[in-house]
Formats: structure tokens, C-alpha cells, sequence
């Protein structure tokens, strides 16, 4: 009896280890499934962006030549999503290219008193080569809702050297979505920002709106249910 206890009692101990493992391996591929999970749903939640703001107008030969010390910049506000929005890229018309210029820098600058503050992300674009519409990206930087920012041009380039680029202005109005708004011109005089008056720069926003941090959850809790419900039907299939 002595043995035949002993026997059972390895048994048990053996099919406890085996269980204990069963349920290390289903909770490390559980924490791994959910990483993924919450990374598959937050890519796919920003995978579309949206044109918000759009005032790309249709005259292409009209504009201001950007250079080192004559940046200029138009401030936009966001719209209402309470959670914010991801900038995706601004888009902006250039009416010609002088010369061979060797930069054209395009900034997002946060609002200091109703002026350009300072420089929240450089967007990554190329040169403008000639007239055209130029996309300029961002790394996703979130926007507050309902906030004034503002878009600054600039270039390592004086005018004096015959080499810019021209951001085009249009006298068009702008269309909008969801509460977004475009605002006036300012230049930079070397020691401060003024209104610069006259039609808009050109420009399109494109964002996505950020989803509420419990979309994330409860959609990542749900698959992960599902997914270890399945696993366990599979170690309960193996031990079988």
C-alpha cells in the first residue's frame, strides 16, 4: 500500500509539473500575444489619416520667397477630438523655386502669446525643385484638440543669394472638418514675429484622430481571451 501510495503520489507530482509548465507556457505566449495584439490595434488605428484642413489653393505663381532671414508662418487650430489627433504630414504649394537653393525647412512651433513659440518637430520633405504641391511628414506627434500651432517655413538661403523658394498664398477660401481652423500670415524681421496680412499661405493638414486608450484594452483583452482559450484547447488536446 506503502508503494502503491508513493506511486500515485509521483504521479501527481509529475502531472502537477506538467500543469504548473502548461500554465507558465500559456501565460508567457498570453503576454506575448497581448503586446502584439496592442501594437497590431494601434497601427491599425492609425493607419488612416484624414485631410482636416485644406487650403491648397489654384494659383500656383504667387507667393513669398522664403530665405534665412525672412522665415515665414500661418498658424492652424485643432479640432475637437478629445483625445487629440496624430499629425501625419502638411502639405504646402509652392509657387516657384529661384536658383538652386539648398534647403527649405518646414516646422511645427507651438502658440506663444499668438505667435510662433518654439519648434515642436522639423517635418522631414525634400527641396522643392519647382512649382507643385509638397508633402512634408511628420513622426506622428500628438496634437492637442482645440489648440492653436503654427506651420514655420524657413531656409539656410538669403534672398540676396537668388536662391529660394516661393510659398505660394491664395486668396480662396480654406475647407475644414470637425472644428478645424486656418489662420493668418506672419513674417519675422529679424528680432520679432508681425502679421504679414495679405491672402493665406497654402497648406493641408492630414491627421488621425487618436483613439481613446480603452479602445486599446478591451479590444486587446478580448483577443487575448480567445487566444489562450485556444491554446489551452490545444496543450488539453496534446496531453490527450
Amino acid at each position: 500500500m506503502g508503494n502503491v501510495s508513493l506511486h500515485h503520489w509521483r504521479r501527481g507530482s509529475v502531472f502537477g509539473v506538467r500543469h504548473n509548465d502548461m500554465s507558465t507556457k500559456l501565460l508567457r505566449h498570453g503576454l506575448l500575444a497581448f503586446t502584439c495584439i496592442i501594437q497590431a490595434v494601434s497601427q491599425n488605428a492609425y493607419a488612416q489619416g484624414t485631410v482636416y484642413l485644406s487650403h491648397l489653393g489654384s494659383i500656383a505663381d504667387t507667393g513669398e520667397g522664403v530665405g534665412a532671414a525672412t522665415p515665414f508662418a500661418i498658424y492652424f487650430e485643432t479640432g475637437t477630438n478629445a483625445n487629440g489627433y496624430s499629425l501625419d504630414s502638411i502639405q504646402l504649394r509652392i509657387a516657384g523655386v529661384l536658383g538652386t537653393p539648398t534647403g527649405f525647412d518646414v516646422s511645427l512651433y507651438n502658440n506663444n502669446g499668438g505667435v510662433p513659440g518654439s519648434s515642436l518637430e522639423p517635418l522631414s520633405g525634400s527641396i522643392p525643385s519647382g512649382v507643385g504641391i509638397y508633402s512634408f511628414l511628420s513622426s506622428d506627434i500628438t496634437l492637442t484638440p482645440s489648440t492653436v500651432y503654427w506651420t514655420v517655413v524657413t531656409s539656410p538661403d538669403s534672398l540676396s543669394s537668388g536662391n529660394f523658394v516661393a510659398w505660394a498664398f491664395d486668396p480662396t477660401s480654406y475647407t475644414s472638418s470637425e472644428g478645424w481652423s486656418l489662420g493668418g500670415n506672419y513674417g519675422f524681421n529679424g528680432s520679432s514675429w508681425y502679421s504679414a496680412g495679405g491672402s493665406p499661405f497654402t497648406e493641408a493638414i492630414t491627421a488621425t484622430p487618436a483613439p481613446e486608450p480603452e479602445t486599446f484594452l478591451l479590444t486587446g483583452l478580448g483577443l487575448l481571451a480567445i487566444f489562450l482559450r485556444r491554446r489551452k484547447c490545444f496543450y488539453m488536446v496534446r496531453k490527450t
